[in-house]
């Protein structure tokens, strides 16, 4: 009803008022009842008494004063009609509206609504509940009266010259106003005045004035109620208007200065108030918004503040209070008291300088005749000038003045003087300070009662408003530096007022620790704490040095007063508005320490720029080192309170439960702060790291796993108090006090849990108690609204770090209690209707979600089947009576489209936890008869693109559906998993492939992303501000991350470290807005990868359909190419791309690997897919090696994988197209000739980290490659490859370094396992199967692969025949079929020979080991010829040729070739001899054979070959 006429809704209608104050009379207010007396309960009749304080104010607002008024000049407005004699008037009746029985219209024009107005005020006239209300309708008499009779004598002249006059509404208000009083109107009236005006400003002042009482219960006071400060601006604006009619008294100001008066710790509510109420548009009422505006605006409170002005600084506490009461709206406050006209004073003691220039007027005027010096100037200091005022204040002569009062010894005076008062108010600070000793000192008569201890706190109250709201833009109004220095102009050169100020402090400090001043008052240190408080935002420079060196708080051994204030008096007291006031300047200066980080940091050219730019640019003027102490002595005293505030008396109640709520704020924020933003495990180097001691010091108390219960007492109370919280709805603002208050602490407690779980430290003391309290907490779940999201927080935090822990977590069904537990998860079934808070119920599925993936069985089997396993279903009872929160998830989610995206997201994420860890507890998603319906059609519907346009919300919202569309996917693979193959649905799977379209176009890509947003951004953060960078603002896994604008990068903090800089936010394209996009393309990018992630889970069980639906073959395939196609377009940066590409990479093996194994046979599907892979490996060729080289393989080993894969499946194919067959040679020149290299090199360099499988996947590709049908054309190329990277050398140093790089009980990610009793030498045999690879390569000669010839020659033949000598004919067949093996290499040995290019000595010594091994061989197997016989292996040939290049020895020596530097130098050394003519003649016509040359050797190697061979023929 309040509301209603206050924000002037609905006009009060006689029909309302005859009834309100018919009510209102007959039980006076309330406060009789004469047809039944008061109920004996309590309860029921404190809500009498509450009601009853009510209905005065509500009352007020329904006579509308101001809308009445407004009504009455309406008809000030309407001219008299008049009327020729000569027509006599006809009767009209009366005017419209008014009626003789109650009706609609407003009642004013209704004699029946007056009239029972005025009987309710006559009859409850001495009713003091009644006051207010009456004089607001003496008021409004006035006013009817005021119009009658000067309308009336406007009509009575009209008659007197001839016109006769008529106004109905005259006559109207005329009667009516006749029948209201048994005589006289005006009589009647003022008699009503009389007895309702003095009674009226006392209840004034008794509903806003304090005083301590209980905050929760039926007494009334309207700071405590929630619509308190709009019943304040009624109440003003009644004292507004009734200032003509009241006369200048201790009463209407007290009344007046409360009506407008605003505390300092009330100052950002009654901002926030100002904002809120001034939107309503009123333009009747005139009670909305400021009071202290309306107060300047208007006439009568002009005069008041004018008398008040005239009797400065005689009486200065009411002009101050009012200044003080002016400032909190910047009503140019400044600009008065800079231009100050008169200054009254007692005349001193004997002053006689004046004449009189008028004694026999009403008023003395009198006229200096000399200087009154008001201020004597100080002794002029070494460095002053000889003629500065040195901080005199002087009234000069010729000054006119009044003499306002003679009835004293020495009259008061009120000066005509022109001065600016902040330097008299800065002077008298100054003197507060120093004293009486000094001779510049006041006389008494010079300042009245400006020297009092009152005045003194008054001024730095004044002060500190005008601080607070200080604002240079506004037109006539000062920066608060500017208003300090204003009121500094006449102190001493040593100081200025903060100076003064905190000097002051530091003295009432010291006295209020005293033994002797507990029964003292601490109204002045306060007030100073909260000037101190005021200048931490606007002069931070100046705050910091003055804690580094106060006795406030104790620092290295000194100091301690805030402790000993708080003992020695305010606990004795029972009154803590010191501690409340040093709490809040702790809250900002943790709040400042966070804005002013980057400020601290310098080093940027901006910040310099914007330093010039304006004087808030400041710097803390302490080190960091200082900062952090500060803040921590802050903190440990800060915690000694929280650990004892609970045992303190109060005499206001509301007082502890600010304690409470405040520190649990600022811990809150100190550990959110340093643990929640940057990842950096150095915490000195975050941003935040000014609070890093703080925080730490709060790990170590609270997280403690001692026994020590103490921190941990308020939060069990608060718990239990929060049991308590009223059900009254009396004082609405102290029961939100007390809400917040649990809401707080409960936070805390939250954020501590977490911060452990973050921390890995382990289980504390203050889990083990919140495990005990989890019965309170889920009954204050259902006790108050505000506490459902903080109990759900707290018990989410508990279940997930217990998660964290490796032995089994506390049971959280257990110490709920099987009942509590049933009825806490049936209250969480209904959600939150019928109120539909989107985010309590997304807090409400994150707890289910937590509680489902930990391991937490009890309260999981509770969620999923509505009862746990003891209640019930194991006898059948009751059974399916019950429905489960799982049941409600399935319900609501069969109707998706019709919910919000948040909701489905939070619903889908606890729903597929559930499949995934409690599929056997859970009935098959199938049975339910909409979800799976449902949730396809989503998806089918589903059609998200990414448009430049897109605003913000948009973007949003997609990235939230795009993460739907993900969890629907999973649930789809864990439902297709978990059914068996026969019991699968061929229908459902054929309905549902048609569906999955939104998969197989867009799951698998990345799209979206802005490269370049990120990249610039970063740049431009790092040249801006060179201390902050992009991940320092990064959020921790503490923080909840919501899709949106403040996802990844922390936007609140950044706001507040860069708030200095007007390029942060001052334009709308400035650094927040690309921030927050980031944060959004962010968004995007991590819903499409939660995507990808399940679509690789729902593709690998599409895989297992191909068998027997081949029509998903394609679509499969199109998926893998689409996932190496999207890696080779990629843009991402380097930290994305890793995790995207890697896992976009092995999506792409797990699915071409599902296909083989289901596909017969790949009929070329797969060449693409083998492109792809060579194309996302060659166009980052450097990188590939570089990986290979540093054993960091991960994203190119499913890459690898991909292609052994392909080439494997390939090998079924008739035959490999030109092109295909280069291609392979491409990747063998590469991975197998270049990469086996660089995997050798990586064994040695990084033998920590380097996989053997990678060595054994290069070697699989190798033999892949080999066994492709017509690949022998790429030979003789891969052979050079591989001779010119040293491939073969790699291969062979890998095999001798093999023993000293064995795997010691080291298990890989290969099938290889170390053997737990000895090293495992798995390199030699990797070396030396990759070297067999190698060995089949038809081409290996000793030019072109001399290294893998040697192998063959000076290691194979030689080690067959040294088995064959050794062993005997035991083992002859195995060496043949050893070298049957060789077929191949045996031909390339022929067909070298024939083609007579080249004689090296290698082929010489193979030939020679060749015919040795076959000869034996012959012998021992029994062969007819007494030579074996090999594939490849043609003897008749290789004796022709022998024979033919012994016969021609020049021609031999022309063929001759060195494959090493020894050879080299043999023939180096035969070409000399041969050009010195020193040859043995036996050249057969050329030049001599040098004995040991090359030549000589290959002639004596080929002496004995034919020898050999000449035996087998001699035998035959």
């Amino acid at each position: 009803m309040f509301l209603l006429f206050y924000k002037a809704l609905e006009e009060s209608t006689s029909t309302f008022v005859v009834a309100w104050f018919t009510l209102m009379k007959d039980t006076q207010f309330l406060t009789e009842r004469n047809f039944r007396p008061f109920p004996d309960n309590p309860d029921i009749a404190g809500a009498y008494k509450y009601a009853a304080a009510l209905t005065p104010i509500v009352s007020l607002v329904a006579l509308q004063y101001p809308r009445v008024e407004k009504f009455i000049q309406e008809e000030w407005a309407t001219p008299v009609s008049s009327e020729s004699s000569a027509t006599p008037p006809a009767n009209p009746g009366p005017p419209r509206g008014l009626g003789q029985v109650p009706d609609g219209n407003f009642y004013i024009k209704n004699p029946v609504g007056i009239k029972a107005i005025t009987q309710c005020f006559i009859e409850t006239a001495y009713n003091s509940t009644a006051s207010i209300p009456g004089f607001c309708w003496c008021l409004i008499l006035c006013d009817l009266l005021s119009f009658v009779n000067e309308r009336r004598q406007e009509m009575d002249e009209m008659d007197r010259t001839g016109q006769e006059s008529r106004n109905p509404r005259v006559e109207f208000f005329e009667n009516v106003l006749a029948e209201l009083f048994d005589g006289a109107a005006e009589r009647g009236t003022k008699a009503l005045g009389k007895a309702t005006a003095d009674n009226a400003l006392e209840m004034v002042m008794l509903m806003i004035e304090p005083t301590g009482g209980r905050s929760v219960g039926p007494r009334f006071w309207i700071e405590a109620e929630e619509d308190g400060r709009r019943m304040k601006n009624v109440i003003a604006d009644l004292l507004r208007r009734a200032l003509h009619a009241l006369p200048l008294s201790a009463t209407v100001l007290g009344a007046v200065l409360l009506a407008n008066e605003v505390q300092y710790k009330d100052l950002e509510c009654h901002q926030a108030f100002l904002r809120e109420d001034s939107d309503t548009s009123d333009t009747i009422t005139g009670w909305t918004g400021s009071p202290a505006v309306r107060f300047t605006k208007n006439e009568e409170s002009q005069k008041f503040l004018r008398r008040a002005k005239n009797r400065f600084p005689y009486e200065p506490i009411i002009f101050l209070k009012i200044m003080k009461a002016l400032a909190t709206v910047n009503m140019g406050v400044t600009h008065y008291l800079m231009n100050m006209d008169t200054y009254t004073q007692i005349l001193p003691q004997g002053f006689s300088d004046y004449d009189v220039d008028d004694e026999d007027s009403d008023v003395t005027r009198i006229q200096l005749t000399n200087d009154l010096v008001v201020f004597a100037p100080r002794k002029a200091g070494f460095f002053e000038e000889e003629y500065s005022s040195r901080g005199g204040i002087v009234i000069p002569a010729g000054t006119i003045g009044e003499m306002i009062s003679t009835g004293g010894s020495r009259p008061v005076v009120a000066w005509q003087h022109e001065y600016n008062a902040f330097p008299v108010l800065g002077r008298v600070l100054e003197q507060a300070l120093i004293g009486d000793g000094s001779n510049s000192g006041p006389s008494h008569a010079a300042v009245g009662e400006l020297g009092s201890g009152e005045a003194v706190t008054e001024i730095i109250g004044l002060l500190t408003i005008l601080i607070a709201y200080g604002n240079e833009s506004a037109p006539g109004e000062l920066s608060p530096a500017r208003i300090l220095e204003e009121a500094s102009d006449l102190v001493g050169r040593s100081r200025d007022v903060v100076s003064i100020i905190f000097d002051l402090l530091e003295a009432g400090l010291q006295a209020a620790t005293n033994s002797s001043s507990a029964g003292k008052s601490t109204d002045f240190i306060v007030a100073a704490v909260q000037f101190v408080d005021a200048l931490v935002p606007a002069l931070p420079g100046r705050v910091w040095p003055y804690l580094a060196r106060s006795t406030m708080l104790e620092r290295h051994g000194r100091g301690g007063a805030f402790s000993g204030i708080l003992s020695a008096v305010e606990v004795v007291r029972g009154d803590y508005e010191f501690t409340i006031n040093c709490l809040r300047l702790y809250e900002d200066l943790v709040e400042e320490a966070i804005k002013s980080s980057v400020v601290n940091m310098g080093g940027s050219r901006s910040l310099s720029v914007a330093s010039m730019a304006t004087s808030s640019i400041t710097r803390s003027g302490v080190s960091t080192a200082v900062q952090r102490d500060i803040l921590s002595a802050w903190t440990r005293v800060v915690v000694d309170v929280f650990e004892s505030y609970y045992a303190w008396k109060y005499i206001n109640e509301e007082q502890k439960l600010e304690i409470g709520q405040r520190i649990s704020r600022i811990f809150t924020k100190i550990l959110l702060m340093v643990y929640g933003v940057d990842e950096s495990s150095d915490l000195s180097s975050k941003i935040t790291g000014v609070l890093a001691p703080s925080a730490q010091h709060i790990v170590t108390i609270f997280l403690s796993e001692g026994d020590n219960e103490l921190p941990m007492e308020p939060v069990i109370r608060t718990i239990r108090v929060g049991l308590e919280t009223p059900e009254s709805s009396f004082h609405l603002r102290s029961l939100n006090f007390w809400v917040e208050h649990v809401v707080s602490v409960i936070k805390f407690a939250e954020v501590c849990v977490r911060t452990r779980g973050y921390l890995g430290l382990p289980p504390s003391q203050l889990e083990k108690q919140l495990y005990n309290l989890t019965a309170p907490l889920a009954k204050l779940y259902v006790i108050h609204d505000r506490y459902r999201a903080p109990v759900l927080g707290i018990f989410e935090s508990l279940v997930a770090a217990s998660g964290t822990i490796q032995s089994e977590p506390p049971s959280l069904l257990g110490h709920l209690g099987a009942d509590c537990a049933s009825h806490f998860t049936a209250v969480l079934g209904t959600l939150d209707r019928p109120f539909d808070d989107e985010h309590l119920e997304a807090r409400i599925w994150g707890f289910v979600s937590a509680v489902l993936s930990t391991r937490q069985q009890g309260l999981s089997i509770l969620l999923l089947r509505g009862e746990t396993l003891w209640q019930g279903g194991l006898n059948g009872r009751d059974k399916g009576s019950k429905k489960s929160l799982i049941s409600v998830a399935l319900d609501s989610l069969s109707e998706i489209d019709k919910i919000s995206s948040t909701k489905s997201l939070a619903m889908l994420e606890a729903v597929a936890l559930a499949q995934n860890f409690w599929s056997l507890a859970m009935d098959d998603l199938g049975k339910h008869p909409k979800f799976l319906p449902a949730i396809t059609r989503f998806v089918e519907a589903q059609t998200i693109e990414f448009l430049p346009a897109d605003s913000k919300e948009i973007l949003t919202e997609k990235a939230i559906r795009v993460a739907v569309a993900a969890h629907i996917a999973q649930l789809l693979a864990i439902h297709l998993h978990s059914r068996r193959p026969s019991s699968r649905d061929g229908t459902f799977f054929r309905q549902l492939i048609p569906k999955l379209k939104y998969y197989f176009d867009q799951a698998a890509t990345i799209s979206g992303y802005r490269a370049s947003l990120h990249v610039n951004l970063r740049k431009n953060f790092e040249e801006k501000w060179p201390g902050l960078t992009l991940l320092k603002l990064r959020k921790t896994t503490l923080q909840w991350r919501n899709y949106g604008i403040d996802y990844f990068y922390d936007v609140n903090l950044a706001g507040k470290v860069l708030s200095f800089d007007p390029s942060w936010d001052s334009r709308a394209d400035g650094y927040a807005n690309e921030v927050e996009q980031a944060n959004l393309n962010l968004s995007l990018v991590d819903s499409q990868v939660v995507l990808l992630r399940a679509w690789k889970l729902l593709s690998m069980e599409l895989c297992d359909f191909v068998s027997t639906n081949r029509e998903l073959e394609q679509p499969l395939v199109d998926v893998v190419e689409k996932c190496l196609q999207a890696n080779i377009e990629t843009g991402l940066p380097p930290p994305i791309f890793k995790t995207i590409v890697c896992e976009r990479a092995e999506f792409a093996f797990v699915i071409l690997r599902r296909l083989q194994q289901s596909m017969q046979g790949a009929n070329g599907q797969f060449d693409r897919i083998l492109e792809l892979a060579w194309k996302a490996i060659y166009t980052s060729a450097t990188e590939f090696r570089q990986a290979l080289a540093t054993a960091d393989v991960g994203y190119y080993r499913s890459l690898l994988r991909i292609i052994y894969l392909v080439l494997h499946a390939n090998a079924s194919k008739p035959n490999q197209t030109t092109e295909s067959a280069y291609m392979v040679l491409d990747i063998l020149n590469l991975v197998v000739a270049k990469g086996f290299k660089e995997l050798a090199s990586a064994t040695h360099t990084h033998s920590e980290i380097a996989n053997p499988e990678d060595i054994a996947l290069v070697t699989a590709i190798l033999q892949a490659s080999l066994k492709l049908p017509g690949i022998s054309i790429i030979h003789d190329s891969l052979a050079t490859h591989i001779a010119e990277n040293g491939t073969i050398r790699a291969a062979t140093t890998l095999y001798s370094w093999s023993e000293r790089l064995a795997t010691e009980n080291r298990t890989t990610t290969t099938a290889y396992v170390a053997n737990a009793n000895a090293n495992d030498p798995i390199y030699g045999e990797l070396s030396l199967l990759f070297l067999l690879e190698l060995s089949t390569i038809p081409s290996a000669n000793p030019a072109s692969s001399p290294r893998l010839h040697a192998i063959w020659t000076r290691a194979l033949l030689p080690l067959s025949l040294n088995l064959l000598v050794h062993i005997g004919s035991r083992i002859a067949r195995e060496v043949y079929a050893f070298l049957s093996f060789f077929a191949p290499q045996l031909r390339a040995t022929i067909t070298a020979w024939k083609a007579r290019t080249v004689v090296t000595l290698a082929a010489v010594n193979e030939a020679v080991s060749i015919a040795m091994v076959l000869a034996v061989l012959g012998r021992m197997m029994g062969l007819a010829g007494g030579g074996a016989s090999l594939d490849g292996f043609d003897k008749a040939a290789l004796v022709e040729e022998v024979e033919y290049l012994l016969s021609h020895r020049n021609y031999l020596k022309s063929l001759v070739a060195a494959t090493n530097k020894d050879e080299e130098e043999m023939l180096r050394r035969e070409e000399e001899a041969d050009g010195n003519g020193n040859g043995d003649g036996n050249g057969g016509g050329g030049g001599g054979i040098v004995e040991g040359g090359l030549v000589a050797k290959v002639t004596t190697g080929l002496g004995v070959l034919q020898g050999l061979l000449a035996e087998d023929e001699g035998e035959d």
